[in-house]
């Protein structure tokens, strides 16, 4: 059995969901231009490739399909859902990062391995249907990578199942705390996806000390970790996200977490599926609530 700390119990239990946060439906949310993206993969790296391996394969079935990597235990792909499954059994992972682009967009997703005691990683294909291209790069120096690895996925089919799991940029299997949480927030008397929201933007506050330590970072080394938000009622805007996303995923509610711009200003947020008007309903956790909101575009960039 679990515990939480007495401090995080009388937080939990002084949850009262008294207020409300307007959902606005996602129409044509607008992608930033890559060279206006701060610290993003806008720049192509160098890669060496080695002639002598047979680095690519087509993959376009719809069931899962393994294929071997140098250094990695199992790696599985299901080309339907846009699912990559990642198991490892090297001691030592730090210098390999897996490197995504879909052919046609100008824009690539960097994934650390995870040098955890897990030895897991599942990372997603968010970008739609079509090609795209994986690879498994091991650094040389801060430009420089050795190709290890490269193959290419079709994903003809474009479903909400990659939103549902627990995933590197949405770590929540092993949480310690998140089905107390989820126990205190469906005693109110909200439904369950609006007391997750109003949690999410009301209980936990912005943190503004956090925020100023981690400029510079990128958000594909940024530690997510949503016990750490939850113990401390506290987080910047991708802490706040990523846990909303963790609790509605955990109660199949389809959430992506997104990473663009509000206004001019680097952000994160989410998109919460509904069902019933068969539609994306932007959610921004960061807002405060009886704050004017300024008319402010969202551009995203990254979706996870």
């Amino acid at each position: 059995m679990r515990f939480l700390t007495p401090k995080l119990t009388i937080l939990l239990s002084a949850i009262i969901c008294t207020f409300c946060i307007g959902c606005e439906q996602v129409e044509e949310v607008k992608y930033q231009e890559v060279s206006k993206v701060p610290l993003s993969s806008d720049v192509e790296l160098e890669v060496e490739e080695d002639k002598n391996k047979n680095l690519y394969i087509e993959l376009d079935t719809t069931d899962w399909e393994e294929v071997e990597v140098v250094g990695i235990k199992s790696c599985k792909y299901s080309a339907k859902d846009g699912i990559i499954q990642i198991e490892y059994h090297n001691d030592s992972l730090e210098d390999v990062i897996i490197d995504v682009r879909k052919d046609g967009v100008n824009k690539e997703y960097k994934y650390l391995l995870n040098n955890g005691p897990q030895r897991k990683d599942i990372i997603t294909l968010t970008e739609g249907t079509g090609d795209y291209r994986i690879r498994f790069l091991k650094k040389k120096n801060s430009t420089s990578y050795t190709l290890l690895h490269q193959f290419y996925i079709k994903m003809e089919e474009d479903t909400n199942t990659k939103y549902l799991v627990s995933t590197q940029q949405v770590p929540f299997e092993d949480s310690k705390h998140l089905q107390m949480l989820k126990d205190t927030l469906k005693s109110q008397q909200f439904t369950f996806k609006k007391s997750a929201v109003n949690y999410a933007t009301g209980m936990v506050k912005y943190d503004t000390k956090k925020a100023e330590e981690v400029s510079g970072q990128t958000m594909f080394n940024y530690k997510l970790d949503i016990d750490e938000t939850i113990e401390n009622q506290k987080g910047i805007c991708i802490d706040k996200s990523v846990l909303l996303a963790s609790i509605l995923r955990s109660e199949g509610i389809p959430t992506k977490v997104i990473h663009g711009y509000r206004g001019t200003e680097w952000h994160s947020w989410v998109e919460i599926y509904d069902d019933e008007k068969a539609q994306w309903q932007l959610i921004d956790p960061s807002i405060v609530l009886n704050a004017k909101r300024p008319n402010l575009e969202y551009n995203k960039y990254y979706t996870f």
